[in-house]
């Protein structure tokens, strides 16, 4: 791919080289600091070889010791010849420690005997011709030379050379490594002159090893291979002509990164990530006395964490750039070489987007992901790619009172280890992409939606514990409401598409500014405050985000440019459930559904003429393994569009036409079943489609005409009818009522002031008890009117309650006092703007464009008033509209 066609500010780049090494754990570790609005800690990676990745469903089952050549070596890098770890010898012992070979301490160092030279010198020769020239290759060489020491302070100890049969062919270097200093003995040449080091040979075998020398006194350290090298002191520089990889210098008092050359022949791992404060990069030596891998090369992964704190780390060099972190180990020049176990120290920034810093609505402070197009980038390091699956667990350690929420597979393990810090522990077995962990932190109210007792294994079918996590003001609507619907929604969503994927669930209802009306993760779902109507009727999007556990989560896109696949079918199937759930009739269900079907036409119509083809396509055509972004990833428009949801579920609408809904839905079941826990794309659903009703295929439905006319083209898809709507009794009730509305205002726009006074409009409407899909549809074709009265739309207003009702009606009543310029409901719209940010975003566009003084100045007041609090891709596409690009 030509680096001029590679990505642009509009799309999200994929910098992970999972194609080399993929990581199969993360363990996570951090500390929230809510003063200060960020998280401070670290992630340790395990990583698994790009073989073993590649076998689905096999990414945690790999082995520490493939791969690594110098592991042998490690497992003792602590341990001397007597068995006792170093941190068990004080000094004393160590003056009086003789070793079985002849070999002695001499001042608390081990100096090799001949033998060891010998043994040595045929080691270097092997790994020599294995091309391993790592450092770390220096530990397992001198397996028997490396004793440790205390020590205060972080800087190096300067070079010192000593005499041994040859005084100029031996080096030690102290070199200090997670608060020890390491004693290394080096046969090599050194020679210095001045202020310059330079490595000479004496022998072939030599050649391979590599030098690292120090200068604390200049605050100076250079680390290369076998390559001529010089260190200028005094001015701080190195000559990098011959260095092939990247030099780290380090002053006194902060590192100095400086660009990798092209010339660059180590390999280099890379994770994406987001404005991430890095402070370290190291390798974790593990240790087969310390650790054991069973038969299968299996590990507990849940006790890393208590594990790898015994374990050594050796620093690795790594440059931390604003979308990608990336690192390496000099002298390893292939995946297969490098370090298994992975420790990144770093802190993340109160503007990191990943995470939303706000209050919630009892003015309580919080934090949680908001689903922003970067994922989770500024949260923590990772392969956040299509194809990138991994296990994890995290420690969240927060001050005592406050909750933390996580997706993970079961309820956290919570420890009280200071007396003002509490650590939530969550963990997944599930090998899930990066980008679905979900995090939370605040004080909330917590309500028991699904007892354990009522979630028991013989209705494990139906039912999973649920808890609820709200904000005390929404505590009681909120309890009502979904207490209520939850466990029936469960219970239908499980009929329609097999056992729940996930072992609990959590719901938490997130501030104001949560730019959605729901996010789904394993086992967290967020739900805005738009969602808790009296009337229940916005419950449909519950019913869309459960769904999201087996469509999004349990069966995920291999393409991330095939969002349909998951929003798509989350659109089909919110309907179906939640018509069970209130127990629709198949007669009223499919009236309501055609009437549903119709309004989502008319935005898709809306959408497809002021939008570019670029964002109307449901897959980018052509093979996209390897590509290094996401089209349009980091468009903000695109977080607004519907194109993706509509046009994916018009897809499945059209294949229940042809094959009928019990036929459909037995479809989705087998769909799941096929492919549950694994990455899916068009071509396997269309395939599993067309082998599941063969003789559907025919020249005009098939796999190639379904991606030609859907998926590849942009502009409206063929739809049976055009989103009219014919023979359906709510809609001629709604065409009635709309006449005499119409009637009405002409009469009343007609009359003098005085006569209108006489006009009953109670007996001229006569308005019936309408469904809320009704009124929808009637405030929809009020729309069309060019004028309507100011008393009519009072009239309605009272009669329907619209300004009341559920934010669906509430955002249509908006639509119609903006474009009447009903001033006496202005504040109806500010209270929109305020209250339903998730749906608000259009409303500030209509302001503008209405050139009307007034209302422009409604959108410049409300904007300016939640600016601080909306998230970072809505508050930019507002400002647009407000101010001008």
């Amino acid at each position: 791919m030509a680096e001029d066609e590679r990505i642009n500010d509009l799309d999200l780049p994929l910098h992970s080289n999972i194609e080399d090494v993929q990581v199969a754990h993360y363990n996570i570790e951090l500390k929230c600091d809510m003063n200060n609005e960020v998280f401070s800690g670290r992630v340790i990676l395990i990583l698994a070889h790009e073989e073993l990745a590649k076998t689905k469903g096999q990414v945690s089952q790999f082995s520490l010791t493939q791969g690594i050549t110098d592991l042998d070596g490690l497992e003792h890098i602590k341990t001397t010849r007597t068995g006792k770890c170093m941190d068990e010898i004080n000094n004393e012992e160590m003056e009086d420690i003789d070793y079985e070979d002849g070999s002695e301490v001499v001042g608390n160092h081990q100096i090799m005997t001949s033998l060891d030279r010998e043994e040595t010198r045929r080691d270097e020769t092997r790994h020599s011709e294995q091309g391993c020239t790592e450092s770390l290759n220096i530990y397992q060489k001198y397996t028997d030379t490396v004793v440790t020491q205390q020590e205060s302070s972080y800087d190096l100890k300067k070079t010192v050379i000593e005499t041994l049969d040859n005084p100029a062919n031996l080096q030690r270097v102290d070199m200090k490594v997670d608060e020890q200093t390491v004693i290394k003995i080096h046969n090599v040449g050194l020679e210095s002159s001045g202020s310059q080091f330079e490595k000479t040979y004496e022998d072939d075998t030599d050649q391979d090893m590599l030098f690292k020398a120090s200068d604390t006194e200049h605050g100076t350290k250079v680390s290369c291979d076998h390559n001529y090298t010089k260190v200028d002191h005094e001015n701080k520089q190195i000559d990098e002509t011959a260095i092939l990889g990247k030099s780290l210098i380090y002053g006194m008092n902060e590192p100095v990164m400086k660009d990798i050359p092209e010339i660059h022949k180590d390999f280099v791992m890379v994770l994406d990530a987001w404005d991430l404060i890095v402070t370290s990069v190291q390798m974790i030596s593990f240790q087969n006395t310390c650790f054991v891998l069973d038969n299968e090369c299996n590990m507990d992964k849940t006790k890393l964490n208590e594990v790898v704190k015994t374990f050594a780390r050796h620093p690795l060099e790594f440059c931390s750039e604003k979308t990608c972190l990336k690192f390496w180990k000099p002298g390893i020049q292939t995946a297969k070489e490098f370090p298994r176990c992975i420790e990144i120290c770093y802190q993340t920034q109160p503007c990191g987007p990943s995470l939303k810093w706000t209050k919630d609505q009892d003015g309580r402070p919080c934090v949680y992901t908001h689903g922003h197009w970067i994922n989770n980038r500024s949260l923590f390091p990772s392969q956040d790619v299509p194809g990138a699956l991994a296990t994890w667990q995290a420690y969240i350690q927060v001050p005592a009172g406050m909750t933390v929420l996580m997706s993970g597979d079961q309820d956290p393990e919570i420890r009280h280890s200071l007396p003002d810090q509490v650590t939530f522990i969550y963990h997944t077995g599930m090998e899930v992409p990066s980008s679905t962990l979900a995090l939370a932190v605040g004080c909330w109210e917590e309500v028991e939606v699904i007892s354990h007792s009522r979630s028991s294994p013989e209705n494990s079918c139906e039912w999973l514990p649920c808890r609820l996590f709200t904000p005390r003001f929404y505590k009681d609507i909120a309890s009502t409401l979904l207490c209520s619907y939850i466990p029936r929604c469960m219970e239908a969503a499980v009929s329609l598409l097999g056992p729940h994927p996930f072992k609990r669930l959590d719901i938490l209802i997130v501030p104001a500014s949560f730019a959605s009306l729901g996010m789904a993760s394993p086992s967290l779902m967020f739900l805005s405050q738009s969602v808790l109507s009296q009337d229940g009727h916005m419950l449909v999007r519950v019913a869309h985000e459960l769904s999201h556990s087996w469509f999004g989560l349990a069966i995920g896109p291999r393409d991330w440019h095939e969002e349909w696949l998951s929003e798509g079918f989350c659109t089909y199937t919110e309907s179906v459930i939640h018509g069970r759930v209130t127990e629709l009739t198949e007669e009223e269900f499919k009236e309501e559904r055609d009437i549903y079907d119709y309004l989502k036409y008319r935005i898709l119509e809306a959408e497809v003429q002021s939008t570019g083809n670029d964002l109307q396509t449901l897959r980018k055509a052509g093979d996209d393994k390897g590509a290094k972004f996401v089209s349009n990833g980091m468009n903000p428009d695109k977080g607004f569009l519907q194109l993706h949801y509509l046009k994916g579920y018009f897809l499945l609408r059209h294949l229940e036409d042809t094959v009928g809904c019990s036929s459909l839905y037995g479809f989705l079941k087998d769909l799941v079943k096929t492919f549950l826990h694994k990455l899916i794309d068009s071509v396997d659903v269309l395939e599993l489609f067309f082998n599941t009703f063969p003789h559907i295929r025919s020249a005009s439905l098939s796999e190639n005409t379904i991606f030609q006319d859907w998926l590849n083209s942009p502009g409206l898809p063929k739809i049976s009818g055009n989103g009219c709507l014919k023979h359906n009794r709510l809609v001629e009730e709604v065409t009635k009522l709309k006449k005499k509305v119409c009637d009405c205002n002409l009469i009343w726009t007609r009359l003098h002031w005085r006569k209108r006074r006489k006009l009953d409009l109670d007996s001229k409407l006569q308005i019936p008890k309408l469904k809320q899909v009704q009124i929808l549809l009637l405030l929809d074709r009020l729309l069309e009117e060019k004028k309507l009265h100011h008393n009519i739309l009072h009239y309605l207003n009272e009669k329907l309650w619209l300004s009341t009702s559920n934010a669906d009606v509430r955002h249509k009543w908006c639509e119609l006092v903006i474009k009447h310029k009903f001033q006496d409901s202005y504040k109806d719209v500010g209270h929109f703007l305020v209250h339903c940010q998730a749906m608000g975003v259009y409303l500030f566009g209509e302001l503008m464009i209405s050139q009307d003084r007034e209302q422009r100045q409604l959108a410049e007041e409300h904007f300016v008033a939640i600016s601080d609090e909306m998230e970072e891709g809505v508050r930019k596409v507002v400002e647009t509209m407000v101010y001008g690009s």
